[in-house]
């Protein structure tokens, strides 16, 4: 399976975030995604 990692910054659009990541994973791709900024879980 293929799979990407989808960095997500401050400033950051939510939407631009959610739509890519759902693009991705309709197709297939297992999908990571990981915060740049603090301690949290994304």
């Amino acid at each position: 399976m293929k799979r990407a990692l989808v960095l997500v910054a401050d400033g950051t659009e939510e939407m631009e975030a959610t739509i890519t990541v759902d693009l991705l994973r309709r197709g297939g791709v297992e999908v990571i995604m990981a915060g740049l900024d603090g301690p949290g879980m994304v």
